[in-house]
């Protein structure tokens, strides 16, 4: 490694690791990344392939390293497929494709960063490795646990890739790898850092907080219809309505929506007998759908693995955000029917809209109670929030609490943590975490809000324990100080790149 990378990592542990863990470590790794990210786009697409060359030139320039059109493409498919396998196919239209293209470059322009660091920085990889790579450690290219050089190369050709540029990618995907590797080593806890982990991981703690975020306080409080005609009739609160009311009056109209559940039966596209086997399925739970409970049928049925879990239910959503089948089905069904099937681009589809929110126009006079009560409650809020202040800077626990009832705040347990904890549980904020580590049983109640955004937070001690633990490596925590150190690193080299876009390719 070359004295530049050893400055930059002299702050990291001093442990480092052999060559054979290197070796096991970065073969490890490199199998689980490269497999992921190359051989998705063989295997997932299918080895006859359904990769498409979008013209000649170059998608982007990196220093002296131009980035091809065609990898751009194969990687904007690996994205778009692995976006259907997250979120069960629903893509958002041509908006979405184009955001995963972005995406994609980014990818690519950081790939050829990283690679051109390792080799910068002395992390060579020889032939010898990336020849027993591809044929010992890729099944893909295996019969019977044996390399086969006749499957490799159709593979290869059915993805228009050459064996030259096919094992450039993989020395690109080990050589960054094992730069990865050198940071995570270099992460490595001291013996004393351990033990001082050690420590705050036997001793927890367990406060109280109230979590004070002035939306959500509002949108809990019980405001009496009484007392917003009292308000409305005040005509200097009429005003601020009004004034409201005329700042914001696109916020308070309303698009039509549906909420409906699906099932989705998937379908390989172009396929006669797959197509013909989803619908017959389709068709099948539409009778069964008749008799039995539609989000039961879902949570068995469905293969739209995002929605499987809510037994097929996608929510609230106007038009336009599904695709066009779909979008026209769920807008015309009636509520609490299920419809014919539907086929999309994904597969087939039985859609049952459960609710329908008719658009609303906004005027002053459908507006003016829900501005009422928002102003009300900022009021309540501001003159609550003043006497919480007050109380704290006098430790008056009895006025702290009547302050919060009067907003319908309540003081909640995170239950026992470690101190070494980044976050209490529930908490959800670092800096009221932080914060927590003030209060002990002398001194139970902070005397200030901690804010955190727009969100403000009371912290109380509640109570402190130990418990012995065995001593275990951070791994967590290893990784990521490595992935920050790393991030860092790369940062700093982005700045002193030469990075060219070509605009042109992510408009297609």
């Amino acid at each position: 490694m070359v004295e530049k990378l050893k400055k930059y990592l002299s702050g990291g542990s001093k442990k480092r690791a052999g060559s054979a863990s290197e070796k096991r470590a970065v073969k490890r790794i490199t199998a689980m990344f490269v497999f992921g990210a190359i051989i998705l786009v063989f295997v997932l697409f299918g080895i006859q392939g359904r990769h498409t060359a979008i013209g000649i030139g170059s998608a982007a320039r990196v220093n002296a390293t131009y980035v091809s059109v065609s990898d751009l493409q194969a990687e904007s498919q690996r994205m778009e497929q692995m976006y259907g396998q997250l979120f069960g196919g629903q893509m958002g239209g041509d908006a979405q494709r184009q955001f995963l293209r972005g995406q994609a470059l980014e990818n690519l322009i950081m790939n050829e960063l990283i690679s051109q660091a390792a080799k910068d920085q002395g992390i060579l990889v020889t032939n010898s490795e990336v020849r027993d790579f591809i044929s010992k450690d890729m099944p893909v290219f295996q019969r019977e646990g044996q390399f086969q050089r006749d499957l490799y190369v159709q593979i290869l050709e059915a993805n228009h890739l050459t064996p030259t540029d096919f094992e450039e990618k993989i020395r690109k995907e080990r050589k960054s790898m094992r730069l990865r590797h050198v940071f995570e080593t270099a992460s490595e806890p001291l013996t004393l850092e351990e033990a001082k982990i050690k420590a705050l991981k036997e001793n927890k703690i367990n406060i109280a907080f109230a979590k004070l975020d002035e939306d959500k306080v509002i949108e809990g409080m019980t405001i009496s219809s009484a007392d917003i005609s009292t308000k409305l009739n005040q005509p200097d609160f009429m005003k601020k309505v009004e004034a409201d009311f005329n700042q914001n009056k696109a916020s308070y109209s309303s698009e039509e929506q549906v909420r409906a559940s699906h099932i989705l039966i998937k379908v390989k596209p172009g396929d006669a007998a797959s197509e013909k086997a989803g619908l017959e399925k389709i068709k099948n739970l539409q009778k069964r759908a008749e008799k039995e409970d539609f989000g039961k049928l879902a949570a068995a049925s469905t293969e739209d693995f995002g929605t499987k879990a809510s037994k097929g239910d996608l929510g609230f959503f106007t038009r336009g955000k599904m695709v066009p089948e779909f979008d026209q089905a769920a807008f015309t069904q009636g509520v609490g029917k299920v419809g014919e099937p539907v086929k999309t681009s994904y597969g087939y589809h039985l859609i049952k809209v459960t609710e329908k929110k008719e658009a609303v126009t906004s005027t002053l006079e459908n507006s003016k109670n829900k501005i009422a009560k928002k102003l009300i409650g900022k009021e309540k809020f501001a003159q609550a929030s003043k006497l919480i202040e007050e109380a704290l800077q006098k430790s008056d626990e009895a006025g702290l609490q009547t302050a919060l009832g009067s907003i319908g705040a309540k003081w909640e347990e995170t239950g026992f943590f470690d101190l070494g904890s980044e976050a209490a549980p529930k908490v959800g904020s670092r800096l009221a975490t932080q914060a927590a580590f003030e209060v002990n049983s002398a001194k139970p109640l902070l005397n200030r809000l901690v804010r955190d955004g727009a969100t403000s937070y009371l912290i109380k001690f509640k109570g402190m324990k130990s418990e012995a633990s065995a001593s275990t490596p951070d791994v967590n925590g290893t990784k990521e100080r490595a992935n920050e150190m790393f991030s860092r690193w790369m940062d700093s080299i982005k700045k002193t790149a030469t990075i060219e876009k070509n605009p042109l390719v992510l408009r297609e």
